[in-house]
């Protein structure tokens, strides 16, 4: 199995404590991050979420769902927080939240491996394959230069901004 790396970067217009708020109350990710579609407590944890356990249930741009659990393995209060993913993936999930220009930053990084990722990533490479050949094709029809350049794969992400 491949690993894949999938980051995602948001600046939103609101202060630390209020983003960190929202992402750590994870039951209301399905209302503002359209891919999360169930959010199942199987374990709290202690007041900062820390050895929280949780059952996610993830749908894709592709006719494919993901089902897996996390476990909370790292929490510091409001930069951090990091868990171990089982399941249809396995791996390492990681917020960073930072304060630049009166707004917040946050990335998401995973670092997973499952052979739905393998499955989709492959059917999402053709994808992209084939919309950047029509995007290409349809620019040259407009007198693009023909070295316009084709994506071979992108990682999607994102939803609304939980509110703020």
């Amino acid at each position: 199995m491949n690993e894949f790396v999938l980051i995602t970067n948001w600046m939103i217009p609101a202060p630390i404590e209020t983003v960190w708020k929202a992402i750590q109350d994870v039951r209301k990710w399905p209302t503002w991050w359209r891919y999360v579609k169930e959010v199942s407590e199987l374990g709290p944890g202690d007041a900062d979420g820390l050895g929280a356990t949780r059952r996610f249930v993830w749908a894709t741009r592709l006719p494919y769902e993901i089902t897996f659990g996390m476990h909370t393995t790292r929490v510091q209060r409001p930069t951090l927080i990091e868990g171990q993913a089982s399941g249809d993936l396995t791996g390492t999930g990681r917020w960073e939240l930072q304060v630049l220009g009166g707004q917040t930053q946050v990335r998401y990084e995973w670092r997973a491996r499952g052979q739905a990722l393998d499955e989709i990533a492959g059917t999402a490479v053709a994808a992209d394959i084939r919309t950047e050949s029509r995007r290409r094709d349809a620019g040259r029809q407009r007198g693009a230069p023909a070295s316009s350049r084709c994506a071979m794969m992108t990682v999607y992400g994102g939803g609304t901004r939980a509110g703020l």
